[in-house]
């Protein structure tokens, strides 16, 4: 039986880019303008985690726990401003109704993240259950014609996984996740009365289930289907979506130790494969997107595992002239032994 429990602590700081900082004004879209803020300053951010983790080698019992946290100064972020009258920035006239928005530094971003998972074995079928769940919290501040806004985003998580390995022929995972995000958004109510903007829940899922299997007979064929479905829903009209993803191989394992293998794979059996995705930035801008993806498509390949590098020979703790060496401390050879010098090794997540 083993538990550890680590406590982790940095800080770093990110400069702004050269498109934020020059100072001039993109006008490709006149009613969108955009320009840079040669006054930014550097965010400068906190990272603080915590670990636990418990192992029970004898009943085969493991719990984890992740926690982990962050706060940005000088938070960079999009300012954004509704004209209401023609303006002149920067010598360039804006036209009313056209928006304008260069970065700007806030205080106050946040987020906090959490990961636990606990696995333990089913001996009905010689295979084990892992049970999963993850929290994410997200705090945004955001600026709209000189007033602060606020955009908050959590996220739940679970997941289970059992997967087994009943013999050396036999292999299989089934699996399901589901996430659920509500993003949130709170605006003076200045900005509200002038119907610039409104405050709105915004929620959404994404789920995911999907089974693996693996079959080797003994003369050294073997059989892989790997099954999947992907599921968005609250999402923009057009982008909530469901399909499958369906990859198979089948191969044959051959010379000397079954070190040679040659297989024929197919990805994407179905032609279904897609990519959705949302972001959500400051002042609650929500971005839905769907990338053109590779669908499908046949590959043969051929592995030949190299299992045996032959022995070293035993090294001497005597030299060439018969008289032993022995080291009664200090650094060997004048200098620092290799390695970083740092205790415990690097970063731990």
């Amino acid at each position: 039986m083993n538990s550890n429990f680590r406590l982790y602590y940095r800080a770093r700081t990110d400069f702004p880019s050269i498109d934020q900082l020059q100072d001039v004004l993109d006008i490709s879209n006149p009613l969108n303008v955009s320009g840079g803020n040669p006054l930014l300053k550097q965010e400068y951010t906190h990272f603080g985690s915590a670990r636990y983790s418990f192992v029970n080698r004898k009943t085969g019992h493991s719990f984890f726990a992740n926690f982990f946290g962050q706060m940005t100064n000088d938070y960079i972020t999009n300012a954004v401003y509704y004209l209401n009258a023609d303006s002149v920035i920067q010598n360039i006239e804006l036209k009313e109704g056209s928006q304008f928005s260069k970065p700007i530094n806030l205080n106050g971003y946040k987020q906090l993240n959490a990961f636990l998972t606990y696995s333990f074995p089913f001996n009905a079928i010689k295979s084990n259950l892992n049970l999963s769940g993850g929290f994410t919290y997200v705090d945004r501040p955001g600026s709209i014609n000189n007033l602060i806004t606020k955009t908050t985003n959590n996220a739940l998580s679970g997941g289970i996984v059992w997967a087994s390995n009943i013999s050396e022929y036999v292999d299989f995972n089934l699996n399901y996740n589901a996430n659920f995000n509500n993003a949130k958004s709170e605006y003076p109510d200045e900005l509200v009365l002038q119907n610039l903007v409104r405050n709105s829940n915004t929620r959404y899922i994404n789920q995911s289930a999907g089974v693996f299997l693996n079959l080797l007979s003994k003369n050294g064929w073997f059989m892989q289907n790997d099954v999947s479905n992907q599921t968005y829903s609250g999402l923009s009209e057009g982008f909530n979506t469901s399909y499958w993803l369906w990859n198979a191989a089948i191969g044959k394992k051959f010379l000397k130790n079954k070190a040679g293998e040659l297989k024929l794979s197919v990805f994407d059996l179905l032609k279904q494969n897609q990519s959705v995705s949302r972001s959500i930035g400051a002042n609650n801008t929500i971005t839905d997107e769907q990338s053109r993806v590779l669908q499908q498509y046949f590959m043969l390949t051929f592995t030949y595992s190299l299992r045996n590098f032959g022995k070293g020979k035993a090294s001497s703790s005597n030299n060439e002239g018969g008289e032993k060496r022995e080291w009664r401390g200090g650094p060997p050879g004048g200098g620092m032994p290799g390695g970083s010098g740092r205790p415990g090794g690097g970063p731990m997540f």
